[in-house]
């Protein structure tokens, strides 16, 4: 009988514990910490450094995708406005929506930054060339980098990896399978 009410009293105090913490938790008031936001990092991309170095729109689109590979491009009517005024989509003729370039900037000269999807298998040749001529048209006004930077995307078209070359972050990812450009400062 003791065992009984030894066990019915620590039943009661957990659930009346419970209950008051349960209580507790509904109590508003002002959490914790500060009500400042953070110091901006003093490398974090504002003005110009916002947009990708020597890359514009015409660059991209017109002359490597839509003069040089017959792909078609057409701005987009509802753009990601977190990434830039406008968002320009290309796509590559009968590809059906396997492989396409999205571009978000501000204006022709100002792109804030551009996706390479390719959804081909791993070790395609599509993609090993997409991703290599990207980032050959990335570095067209620093031409002593287009080399390095197509050999880093040649070597690493089928692997997670990242690589800066003129101010130009290039991330590689495999899922989804696709190449990216940023403005790293």
């Amino acid at each position: 009988m003791t065992v009984l009410v030894t066990v019915a009293a620590l039943l009661v105090g957990m659930l009346g514990g419970g209950v008051a913490g349960a209580l507790a938790g509904t109590v508003t008031g002002t959490p914790p910490g500060s009500s400042e936001p953070p110091p901006v990092p003093e490398n974090f991309p504002e003005g110009d450094d916002r947009y990708l170095p020597g890359v514009t729109v015409t660059l991209v689109a017109k002359r490597w995708l839509e003069q040089a590979n017959s792909w078609t491009c057409a701005p987009e009517p509802e753009p990601d406005l977190k990434r830039g005024k406008y968002e320009t989509r290309c796509e590559a003729p009968g590809a059906d929506g396997s492989v396409y370039v999205v571009i978000n900037h501000d204006d022709d000269a100002k792109v804030t930054g551009i996706w390479v999807a390719c959804r081909y298998r791993a070790g395609s040749r599509m993609c090993r060339t997409l991703f290599q001529s990207f980032a050959d048209t990335l570095l067209q006004s620093q031409r002593e980098l287009i080399k390095p930077a197509a050999d880093w995307a040649k070597k690493n078209v089928d692997r997670d990896s990242s690589a800066v070359y003129g101010g130009i972050r290039m991330e590689i990812s495999l899922s989804p399978h696709e190449m990216r450009a940023a403005p790293w400062v």
